[in-house]
C-alpha cells in the first residue's frame, strides 16, 4: 500500500491525526494530485474531532482561498485561537498576514516576533521568516550572522529558499560573502538539496570562496545532471553551467559545440530563467555563435509563460529589430507588461523612452517618475539617468544634492551613465568643486564601460589643459 492509501484508511477509520494528514496531502499533492476540496473535507473532519493542527490548517484554506472564498480575516481569527491553544505553526502564518498587512495593519516588527515565536519552538517555515526578516532588514535590524544560523537551522529540516536567497546574495561580493555564499551552499548539498550542486559548482568555477577548480566545478553540474531524484527544472542549471564551462574551455576541454548541445538541452527543461540567460547568449553572442533565431524563440517561450525579465527582453528585441522585424508599439507594451509586474530595467526602459522621445512624446516628467520607480528597485542606470536630470534641472527641480548622491550610487555600480555625468559635475563645478583632475578620472572610466560622449570630454579637458600650460609658458 502506498502512504496515501495508508493515510486514507487511518482517516477513514476516525484517526483525526490521519485525517489532518491527508488533507496535508491533498492540498500539497504528496502522492496524489492536488484537491483543495478533498483537503478541506479531511481538515475539517480532524477539526470537529478537535485537532489544533487541522484548525490552523482550515486557517490557511481560507487565507489562501483554496476551497473557500479567500478571507484573510477569517484565517487571522483562527490563528489565534491556535495560537492561544499552543499551535506555533499558527504563528508563522499570522506573521505572514502582519508581514503582508493582510486584514491587519502591516508590522513587519509584529511579524518578525510571530516569526521568531514559531523558529523558536520548531516551525521550519518560521526559521525561514525569521531568516529572510534578517537579511531585508524588515521588522529588525539587517544581520546575516544571524540569518545564516537561522537558515542552517532551517536546512535540517529540508527548508532551502532562504539558502538559497542569501547565497545569491553574497554571491560575487566581499570575500566574506563570497565565503558565506560558499558555506551556504555546502550545506544545502549535504543535506541533499539538488540546486545546490550547480551553485556550488559556480563557485568553484570562478574561484569565489574557495580555490578556483574548473574540474570539480564540471563534476558537480555533472552529479545534479546525473542526480534520478533532482526536479527536471533544477537538472536546467546543470545542463547550462556545463555548458559555459565548455564555452570557457574550464575543466573541460573548449567545445562551442558542445556548450550549444548542452545549452539547448537545458532549454527543453522548460526552466524559464535558464531559458532567457539561454536566449541573451544566442542574442549577444556570448562565448557562442551568435543565432538570432534560437534568441527570439527562447525569449518569447519565457515571455509567454508570464517570465517577467522574458518580457522585458522580448521588448529589447522588438526595440531594436535584429532577431525579428522591429515593431516599435509592441516593444513599448512588453516594456509598459514589464514594468507594471515590477521589472526595473523595464521601468528603466520607459524612463529613457519618454527623456528621449522614442517613439513616445518627449515627456521629462513622466521619465523621471519611471526613473524614480527603477531607482527604488536599485537600478544603476536609473539612478545614473536620474542624476542627471537633478543635475540639470529636466522633469525635476534643479538639486545637486540629489544629484549628487544618485551619481555616487550609481558609479559604485560601474554605470557608464552615472560616471559620465559625475565627471560632468566636476568637470562643470555643479555642486561640487571645480576639478578637471577628478573629472578626468570619472570621464576615462565612463569610456572604458562604452559611454562614447566621454571620450569627446576626456578630448576637451586635455585641449584646455594643453592651452592653460602654453599660455602659462609664454607668460614666464
Amino acid at each position: 500500500m502506498t502512504e496515501l492509501e495508508i493515510t486514507k484508511q487511518k482517516a477513514e477509520a476516525g484517526d483525526a491525526e490521519a485525517q489532518d494528514r491527508l488533507g496535508d496531502m491533498y492540498r500539497l499533492g504528496t502522492g496524489t494530485e492536488k484537491n483543495y476540496e478533498e483537503a478541506l473535507k479531511w481538515y475539517k473532519a480532524s477539526e470537529a474531532q478537535g485537532n489544533i493542527s487541522a484548525h490552523n490548517h482550515v486557517g490557511v484554506m481560507y487565507q489562501y482561498g483554496y476551497a473557500v472564498e479567500k478571507d484573510c480575516e477569517k484565517a487571522r481569527v483562527i490563528y489565534e485561537e491556535c495560537i492561544a491553544k499552543g499551535e506555533y505553526k499558527a504563528c508563522n502564518n499570522l506573521g505572514i498576514l502582519y508581514n503582508n498587512g493582510l486584514s491587519v495593519p502591516k508590522d513587519q516588527e509584529k511579524a518578525f516576533s510571530l516569526f521568531l515565536k514559531a523558529a523558536e519552538n520548531g516551525v521550519p517555515q518560521g526559521m525561514e521568516n525569521v531568516a529572510n526578516a534578517y537579511i531585508k532588514g524588515h521588522g529588525v535590524q539587517r544581520d546575516y550572522d544571524k540569518a545564516e544560523k537561522w537558515i542552517m537551522t532551517a536546512a535540517e529540516h529540508g527548508m532551502f529558499s532562504a539558502l538559497v536567497y542569501l547565497g545569491r546574495e553574497c554571491y560575487g561580493g566581499s570575500d566574506e560573502d563570497n565565503r558565506r555564499a560558499f558555506r551556504l551552499f555546502s550545506k544545502g548539498m549535504e543535506q541533499g538539496y539538488s540546486l545546490s550542486c550547480a551553485l556550488l559548482g559556480l563557485m568553484y568555477a570562478q574561484g569565489l570562496g574557495v580555490e578556483k577548480n574548473g574540474v570539480k566545478a564540471a563534476e558537480l553540474y555533472q552529479r545534479l545532471i546525473d542526480d534520478p531524484g533532482a526536479p527536471e527544472n533544477e537538472k536546467a542549471y546543470g545542463y547550462f553551467y556545463l555548458g559555459v564551462s565548455y564555452s570557457e574551455g574550464n575543466g573541460v576541454p573548449y567545445s562551442e559545440k558542445k556548450a550549444a548541445e548542452l545549452y539547448d538541452r537545458a532549454a527543453a527543461y522548460g526552466n524559464d530563467e535558464v531559458t532567457e540567460i539561454i536566449g541573451r547568449l544566442y542574442y549577444d553572442a556570448q562565448d557562442i555563435k551568435r543565432d538570432l533565431r534560437k534568441a527570439f524563440e527562447y525569449i518569447s517561450l519565457t515571455a509567454e509563460h508570464g517570465y517577467v525579465p522574458g518580457i522585458y527582453m522580448l521588448g529589447i528585441l522588438y526595440y531594436d529589430g535584429q532577431a525579428v522585424k522591429r515593431d516599435d508599439g509592441r516593444a513599448y507594451e512588453l516594456f509598459v507588461t514589464a514594468a507594471e509586474k515590477g521589472s526595473a530595467d523595464a521601468m528603466q526602459q520607459l524612463g529613457h523612452l519618454y527623456s528621449s522621445g522614442i517613439y513616445v512624446e518627449k515627456d521629462m516628467k513622466t521619465a523621471a517618475e519611471w526613473y524614480k520607480k527603477a531607482v527604488e528597485r536599485g537600478n544603476a542606470r536609473a539612478e545614473g539617468c536620474l542624476g542627471g536630470m537633478y543635475l540639470c534641472g529636466e522633469g525635476v527641480e534643479k538639486d545637486y544634492r540629489k544629484a549628487h548622491e544618485l551619481l555616487k550610487r550609481s558609479c559604485s555600480k560601474g554605470d557608464m551613465t552615472g560616471l559620465y555625468n559625475m565627471g560632468y559635475m566636476y568637470d562643470k563645478g555643479l555642486g561640487v568643486p571645480k576639478s578637471a583632475r577628478t573629472a578626468r578620472i570619472y570621464y576615462k572610466q565612463a569610456e572604458k564601460s562604452g559611454h562614447f560622449s566621454a571620450g569627446k570630454r576626456l578630448v576637451n579637458i586635455s585641449f584646455i589643459a594643453r592651452l592653460a600650460a602654453e599660455w602659462l609658458t609664454h607668460k614666464k
